[in-house]
């Protein structure tokens, strides 16, 4: 937790900075509960701990973030904010910025209503796996497949060349790769890894269906 004290004033400036005195008013109240939780003690600054007791801070304070936020009803923007306030990256923080606002705007509102509430839950934990170590973000160069099976109704997903592996995964994959931190330490307590694809097999009905679909004869 940044060193920072749980009280301050009202004053106009503090509440444009933070959008408005009810904000204001919230986030106050998420400051107050994560400073006097000894979860979040400001003791060592995250960069400067070791990796594995940086990730292992990390982790436990992506708990008890979930657990205070349950019991407290927070909000998507009330949970994004705490987050805000810790002192270096969560691995929780992908669940929101990443896996669930895709989910939301890439899923039909069928997938949509089964999978956006179990991850809203922390039910389920998604990660983004994009960056290979060959094409960088450049979507038109991938290299990684994902090869229907009209037999079996799934995608065959593999990485067949090394230079389709994906990097700075900031969850879980299939044959994962440890990469250390991110940004020099600046997302030291963060599981970034690479990964590959050995044979994965995804249902159809798990493809992100706002946008395109593959029908079940393979009629894309």
């Amino acid at each position: 937790m940044r060193n920072i004290q749980n009280e301050y004033p009202d004053t106009p400036l503090s509440i444009f900075l933070w959008g408005g005195a009810e904000r204001l008013h919230k986030d106050k109240q998420i400051l107050k509960t994560l400073t006097t939780n000894p979860v979040f003690a400001y003791t060592t600054h995250t960069g400067s701990l070791a990796r594995t007791d940086a990730w292992t801070r990390a982790v436990s304070q992506s708990r008890e973030l979930i657990r205070i936020s349950f019991e407290e009803k927070w909000d998507e923007g009330q949970f994004r904010d705490a987050v805000r306030m810790l002192d270096g990256l969560a691995p929780v923080q992908p669940q929101y910025r990443i896996f669930l606002s895709n989910l939301e705007r890439q899923m039909s509102d069928e997938q949509k209503a089964i999978w956006v509430p179990k991850a809203k839950k922390f039910e389920i934990f998604g990660s983004y796996s994009q960056t290979e170590l060959g094409n960088g973000s450049n979507v038109r160069g991938l290299e990684t497949t994902a090869i229907f099976d009209r037999s079996t109704d799934e995608f065959v997903t593999n990485s067949p060349t090394l230079s389709s592996t994906t990097y700075w995964i900031g969850a879980t994959g299939v044959e994962i790769y440890e990469l250390g931190p991110k940004v020099f330490q600046g997302m030291v307590g963060v599981d970034n890894e690479a990964l590959q694809f050995r044979d994965v097999r995804i249902p159809r009905s798990q493809m992100l269906a706002r946008n395109a679909q593959v029908l079940r004869d393979g009629t894309y």
